[in-house]
């Protein structure tokens, strides 16, 4: 495990940056903004948000999870590589605008500025996790870990002051939110080329050329895999706005459970983000590597589990606390939406090895195919149920996608399963929901008393699965 502990010690930084920076971003600027702009809205930014980011792979092609695999396994060649995977980015970019814009108006779209400011926000977003993946697959982790909150600070800063203090700059609006993230992702990429030219890696502009076809080539896989991960988690958002009567409205009610999971969701984001340049580097320690994708699945499994359970306990009052609202439908599209949460815990882990492992095209395969089961899915939903359609459909898909990625990740890499475990966390689970509905029925504080019992949980369980809570803490504090 000696080999695991910068591994550890560096997630530990990312994770705590990131648990202080963006569940304000998420809660404090992203809820606000909904709630003052309204569902429809937000519902449209929402819908044509999801669009562009489905899209951006036109920008990518999977150059950025080649280059992170690449360089993590092969150092010396990293300014050679760094420099054909950005040639080929700059000329993907102008593509990228063109097809986004034709598929947006041939679709029925007419709001052409906020279009135009969602493809630059996607531009920016493409060049910054570019260039966080060269940090990463460098092993630059702690310089990662800092870019990773930059712009979502940023944003915080700015945002909020216009949250806080409307009369100042006339209040937030939708296009003002865009521009906002905008300048603040072009902030980050400066900081990206800061930090890795201060650790001396070389970083310059390519010269004007020929695509490199040997590198699509190479990357057209991961390319692929991506794209349709993005159909998979993103399109219903804007097949939701396009199918049903009141598409824009019902967006935003689906952006109200879609935000809460997106927001957990992000540790699993950031261990997939760490896991894929360290198991690329030390996939032949066998002992290690399992050792650290259990200790992975322990910390997701348990707390994606116990979101759902608290979240089950009484979803109303989730949405009274964040929304204002107290809507039952609204209340049951939060708590399907979330349930979702568990299932993409087990995607990032085993997803993530498969990738590690270059078993990229059976990966891509498993992922076709639960794409197009969450498209026929949403077309079959949404016209009848709506934001809550959106919701099945996303969590029939994800159960399935997770149970298949997992069994064929045993199937190739040997990787124990620990079933027994997987039992352990239900059960526990199970007890924290009947905690909290208990704390709700003799209305005790409801978050400080669900912290406690989550945490004596935890203890319980890591003293179950046969891990000691003291080395645990041992390896995320001190690495």
């Amino acid at each position: 495990m000696m080999a695991a502990k910068p591994y550890y010690r560096s997630l530990s930084l990312l994770i705590g940056l990131n648990l202080l920076v963006k569940p304000l971003w998420i809660f404090g600027i992203d809820r606000p903004v909904q709630n003052i702009v309204g569902h429809e809205a937000y519902g449209t930014y929402f819908a044509l948000f999801n669009l562009t980011l489905i899209l951006n792979i036109l920008l990518d092609m999977g150059i950025t999870p080649f280059l992170n695999r690449s360089v993590a396994a092969h150092p010396e060649e990293g300014p050679a590589l760094f420099l054909r995977a950005l040639r080929g980015k700059l000329l993907l970019t102008i593509s990228y605008g063109v097809i986004v814009t034709l598929i947006a108006l041939s679709t029925g779209i007419r709001d052409i500025f906020l279009l135009s400011s969602l493809i630059l926000l996607q531009v920016m977003t493409g060049f910054n996790m570019f260039f966080r993946g060269y940090l990463s697959a460098s092993q630059l982790f702690t310089s990662d870990a800092v870019v990773s909150v930059t712009d979502k600070f940023l944003v915080i800063i700015m945002a909020g002051t216009l949250l806080l203090f409307p009369g100042t700059w006339g209040g937030i609006t939708v296009d003002r939110f865009v521009w906002i993230q905008i300048l603040a992702l072009v902030f980050s990429i400066v900081l990206s080329l800061v930090l890795l030219l201060r650790h001396g890696r070389k970083v310059r502009i390519p010269d004007a050329g020929p695509l490199d076809r040997a590198l699509f080539m190479d990357t057209l896989p991961y390319a692929v895999n991506i794209f349709l991960m993005g159909v998979l988690a993103r399109s219903d958002g804007y097949l939701l706005e396009r199918l049903h009567p009141d598409g824009a409205r019902e967006a935003g009610i689906y952006a109200m459970g879609f935000r809460l999971l997106d927001a957990f969701n992000m540790v699993g984001w950031l261990f997939a983000g760490f896991l894929l340049p360290w198991l690329a580097r030390h996939g032949p320690d066998k002992k290690t590597t399992d050792e650290l994708l259990l200790m992975c699945r322990h910390f997701l499994l348990f707390t994606g589990c116990m979101v759902v359970a608290f979240v089950a306990a009484d979803a109303s009052w989730v949405d009274r606390l964040l929304y204002h609202d107290d809507s039952p439908a609204h209340a049951r599209v939060i708590l399907v939406s979330l349930s979702a949460l568990p299932f993409l815990s087990l995607i990032h882990i085993y997803g993530t090895l498969l990738t590690a492992m270059k078993e990229i095209r059976s990966f891509l395969r498993i992922t076709l195919v639960m794409a197009l089961l969450s498209m026929a899915l949403n077309i079959l939903l949404i016209p009848r149920l709506g934001a809550l359609g959106c919701a099945l459909a996303a969590l029939a898909s994800q159960a399935a996608y997770a149970l298949i990625v997992t069994m064929r990740a045993r199937h190739t890499t040997g990787i124990p399963l620990h079933l027994p475990q997987l039992l352990v966390v239900c059960a526990i689970s199970a007890i924290f929901f009947g905690v909290v509905r208990s704390l709700h029925v003799h209305a005790w504080p409801l978050i400080p008393f669900s912290a406690l019992a989550a945490m004596a949980l935890l203890f319980i369980y890591l003293r179950v699965v046969g891990l000691d809570p003291r080395k645990l803490m041992d390896l995320f504090i001190r690495g």
